[in-house]
């Protein structure tokens, strides 16, 4: 809940102080005093930048949030197996690819949840069907189908069916702090620039003229601040003009120019308005926040170009170091006559071993469904063994390319 509530503070903000400000910066330019008269008296119009950005990404982040929270994530549970259609289909969609999910009731009919809770397929805590992708959540206590984690701020998990609202909802949510830092930015540039208007007005004159009345409504603290920042520029930029322009010389300007320029917006935002001072708040949670939800966000896209869930990565993981240690191997079917085959529940598939070779056995190799599982040493006479020496020698089944993976998560088909 608590990035609706920020999302709300920042918008309160923006349509009680940011868009009337700007709305007074932009059209109040025309020899009228910019502080005269406050902004009860100005006259602000629906602005656009409202109605066609903030309004609907909000709308969006809000519905996006709720439906995440309160959409049953694909709770493996909830599944009637006594229709063969549902497992059909279950099975369709989330395929055991032998790698990091397997099934171990293959040959077993599945009808209800007395049937499969004491076979080695299901889950040991809610004795559901074990499906691929699925895994069982221990804060929510259940098993969820493509389960990819549990998020604590929407107190439910990220799932099948509500991954598309979670992926919705941050994306929005960046939207709305990147825009919001913009607009927020807006404010102080225009604070800072009219100061400096002023101030270099009084420099010149003495008193404030041209464009403004008077300085009585400017802080005096900021206005002596800014009479001396004016002077300093005029010096170094006297200095660049004599000819100092040496590599060095105009990197430290342009650095200091711009270490200036943030005590300068610090300076406003601390000692001018209020409106200012929480503008630059809400700025800097702003800046804070949104490179932390940009790399959220990268690294989900990121998995689904990998076609994983962000559980999934932990058991690529296992199979990583598995290569890195140069123990894993693949046993493929070779179709000869007479041939031993490797199990008869592998479908003529390759089946991945792993190496636990020893001098006195150095044709020791277990499943790597179950290391238990010791593979005969007659099964490699008629059966090729290979070296799985990177991943370009396994294949991801999951993996259908980022447009389709990105499909199959935004619109999960209905079991």
């Amino acid at each position: 809940m608590i990035e609706i509530s920020e999302v709300e503070f920042i918008l309160y903000n923006y349509d009680k102080d940011c868009y009337p400000i700007l709305q007074h910066y932009e059209t109040f330019t025309d020899n009228k005093d910019l502080n005269e008269g406050g902004l009860d008296n100005i006259n602000i119009k629906v602005d656009i930048r409202l109605i066609a950005i903030v309004i609907p990404t909000v709308a969006i982040n809000v519905y996006s949030f709720v439906k995440a929270v309160f959409t049953d994530p694909g709770d493996v549970g909830k599944l009637n197996f006594s229709k063969d259609s549902t497992l059909e289909n279950i099975f369709n969609i989330f395929p055991y690819d032998e790698i990091i999910f397997f099934d171990y009731d293959k040959n077993n009919e599945v009808e209800s949840r007395d049937q499969i809770q004491h076979q080695r397929g299901s889950c040991y805590t809610c004795h559901t069907k074990k499906f691929a992708r699925s895994k069982h959540c221990s804060a929510c206590g259940k098993c969820i189908l493509l389960m990819d984690h549990h998020c604590i701020w929407l107190n439910n998990c990220v799932g099948y069916y509500n991954y598309r609202y979670f992926i919705s909802f941050l994306l929005t949510l960046q939207v709305i702090f990147v825009y919001g830092g913009y607009m927020l930015w807006s404010i102080l540039s225009y604070a800072v620039n009219d100061y400096k208007t002023v101030a270099k007005q009084i420099s010149l004159s003495g008193s404030a003229k041209g464009s403004f009345k008077d300085a009585e409504n400017y802080s005096q603290v900021l206005l002596d601040y800014f009479i001396k920042l004016n002077e300093l520029i005029k010096t170094q930029q006297d200095d660049l003009n004599q000819g100092n322009r040496s590599i060095f010389s105009m990197f430290s300007s342009t650095f200091f120019t711009f270490i200036r320029y943030l005590k300068t917006t610090w300076f406003v935002m601390t000692n001018s308005s209020f409106v200012n001072e929480v503008s630059g708040i809400l700025l800097f949670f702003c800046l804070f926040l949104s490179p932390l939800i940009l790399l959220f966000i990268v690294e989900h896209f990121r998995y689904i170009y990998l076609g994983v869930s962000t559980n999934e990565t932990l058991k690529w993981e296992y199979i990583k170091d598995l290569l890195g240690f140069h123990v894993l191997f693949k046993l493929e079917p070779v179709q000869r006559k007479g041939s031993h085959q490797i199990s008869n529940d592998t479908d003529k598939k390759a089946v991945y071993l792993i190496a636990q070779r020893t001098e006195s056995d150095p044709y020791r190799f277990a499943r790597l469904r179950d290391i238990d599982e010791i593979i005969k040493v007659d099964t490699f006479i008629n059966n090729k063994l290979l070296a799985v020496k990177s991943w370009e020698d396994l294949h991801n089944i999951y993996d259908d390319g980022f447009f389709n993976n990105f499909k199959n998560r935004i619109f999960p088909k209905k079991l």
